[in-house]
């Protein structure tokens, strides 16, 4: 976990790396970018981490579930990030390339003692779950959300965490927003607003429908005012291809205990001119944000987290 403290929020796009290039994020109208932060304001990956375990639990404990309910959900919020790599999705292309392997596959790796976890056997977590009551089984089929496999409680948490409303989005857009200077909705609203029908689906909470609107469209704004601009995408995509440079032959263990600074000062020194490769490029194609409702532009009462994802939909953005 504290590995996870190196490793920036929002990678090359953190307010911390202004200084380093054109800061298409920061420069405001008739100002200079911001000048270089040793702790950027938006955290790192460890802070993010604790925050949504502490949205998952209020959450959980919302909507009536028990302690079981409560430490898987805690867990979950811990270890989603567990695999991420040195400037988070920036370098995330490049690594996956050059390890051979997903974040979601270190991360599984970490939390089962196999794979690269046979390489750096301080950095599995699996002893530390059987010591703490929980199963491995379990929490990795809660987080590759195989329904069948899950006690009802955790059946519902697993729909909330892959939903549109989910802890991980609310405390990440939220967060963008504090770096950005974008309004964003607090996420310690989230827990207020879901509850349970007589179905046992999980809704969101009469009167809370409007919250649940905001936070979509401020997530729609941030994509489509900062992190999707032409600027942005180009950035972390040279970076992406500069770090593939620089790292020719790495093992999939050894990217894991890169420390973010040397991975920044490599790049500087060896690729400064390295240009866009179309084939590598973002670490997944970047998408647009957008609302499907109808006239009204109204929640149904009582929407489920499977209507909010027909909703709250998203496609492929045209750069």
């Amino acid at each position: 976990m504290q590995r996870l403290a190196t490793i920036s929020f929002l990678g090359i796009l953190s307010p911390r790396f202004a200084h380093l290039h054109l800061a298409p994020l920061y420069r405001r109208a008739g100002e200079e970018p911001l000048a270089s932060r040793e702790e950027g304001g938006d955290g790192s990956r460890l802070d993010h981490s604790v925050g949504v375990a502490l949205l998952n639990v209020d959450v959980v404990r919302s909507l009536g579930f028990g302690i079981e309910a409560q430490r898987y959900a805690a867990v979950w919020g811990l270890l989603h990030d567990l695999g991420n790599w040195p400037l988070s999705h920036t370098g995330e292309g490049a690594f996956r390339r050059l390890a051979g392997r997903s974040t979601r596959a270190l991360r599984r790796e970490l939390i089962t003692g196999e794979g690269v976890a046979l390489a750096l056997p301080q950095y599995s977590v699996r002893d530390r779950l059987g010591a703490a009551g929980l199963q491995v089984d379990r929490l990795l089929a809660l987080m590759e959300y195989r329904m069948a496999e899950l006690p009802t409680e955790l059946r519902a948490l697993a729909e909330v965490v892959q939903s549109p409303l989910s802890p991980d989005a609310f405390e990440g857009m939220w967060r963008c927003g504090q770096a950005l200077g974008a309004p964003v909705v607090d996420p310690e609203h989230l827990a207020r607003g879901l509850a349970r029908d007589a179905t046992g689906s999980v809704v969101v909470r009469q009167g809370y429908e409007e919250l649940a609107l905001q936070f979509w469209r401020s997530k729609m704004h941030l994509y489509r005012s900062f992190l999707n601009t032409r600027a942005a995408i180009e950035l972390e995509s040279s970076w992406a291809e500069a770090i593939a440079h620089a790292y020719p032959g790495l093992t999939a263990a050894d990217s894991l205990i890169l420390s973010e600074a040397s991975v920044v000062k490599r790049v500087q020194d060896r690729c400064a001119s390295v240009r866009v490769s179309a084939a590598l490029g973002r670490y997944k194609p970047p998408v647009d944000y957008d609302l499907a409702l109808p006239p009204t532009h109204r929640l149904p009462n009582n929407a489920t987290m499977s209507q909010l994802s027909s909703l709250f939909v998203s496609k492929p953005l045209a750069t």
